[in-house]
């Protein structure tokens, strides 16, 4: 699919995978899990439940040990999907060294943090801070959303990014989401084009609304963590990704899918990750 308003098929079908915690080779494990193997399972499952995506979606999280292997093996897997592919960082990832890593196999993962496809606008935000866990929209940002949104005031929006913007009721992770997101909300408020936002950091489903504003999150590709709680916990539902359907008219369909088991191996007895 193309950029721009030729040749777009709606709806516009979108593939999130998100929090794939990869390590350099398969030695690495998360709380027990082979999450290379993890993704693999979840990508083939995507192909044969829905099909071929038109845009992939990677926010966050791709790697665990930050080593260069680790995105290549990122890139080994997604090259079995035949879509353009985009990335966010999480708060686990290495940007320069991910754009290092990508940059050298171009036109697997694209670069571009803004993308226009028909009569939809896709912006990602980077929500990382440099050596924390928790997130934060700098300015640059907040102004660069502000810009997007005010010069394409005809397009329907989905706002992308990795950590959450507002409480899962899950104290202990609620502590690590976006740090202002106040100021995120300030800048949606003011653009009626605004149709969704989505992220991914929880290890968890979440559908909600916001005045009308659509918002999402997605389990993660390996191990999830258990919702509605005050302490970590790890979750026994499968891995899985999101599946999201843009229509011409600015309406969303969109629905969670998860693998049939959970992943073998997986330490449900962990007190942290």
């Amino acid at each position: 699919m193309n950029n721009g308003q030729a040749d777009v098929t709606y709806p516009i079908k979108v593939l999130q995978l998100t929090d794939c915690h990869l390590f350099k080779d398969d030695s690495g494990k998360l709380l027990g899990v082979d999450t290379f193997a993890s993704l693999r399972d979840v990508i083939d499952f995507a192909g044969e439940t829905k099909g071929t995506p038109d845009l992939v979606l990677l926010t966050g999280d791709l790697s665990q040990d930050e080593t260069p292997e680790s995105y290549k093996r990122l890139l080994e897997l997604v090259r079995r999907i035949p879509a353009r592919k985009y990335y966010l960082p999480g708060n686990h990832d290495k940007p320069a060294l991910m754009a290092e890593v990508f940059a050298g196999e171009p036109g697997v993962i694209e670069p571009d943090r803004s993308l226009v496809v028909g009569r939809w606008q896709l912006i990602l935000l980077n929500s990382t801070i440099p050596d924390e866990v928790g997130g934060h929209l700098d300015s640059d940002e907040l102004s660069r959303l502000d810009k997007s949104l005010s010069d394409n005031p005809e397009l329907f929006t989905m706002v992308c990014m990795h950590h959450h913007p507002l409480s899962v009721n899950s104290r202990w992770i609620d502590t690590i989401g976006v740090d202002n997101s106040d100021d995120l909300f300030a800048v949606l408020n003011r653009h009626a084009n605004v149709r969704a936002l989505l992220w991914g950091h929880v290890h968890q489903k979440y559908d909600g609304d916001r005045q009308g504003l659509i918002l999402m999150a997605t389990p993660s590709t390996c191990v999830q963590f258990k919702p509605n709680v005050a302490e970590f916990g790890v979750d026994a539902q499968a891995p899985g990704f999101r599946w999201i359907e843009l229509a011409e008219d600015g309406t969303i369909r969109s629905a969670v899918h998860r693998l049939a088991k959970m992943p073998a191996g997986l330490d449900l007895a962990s007190l942290g990750y």
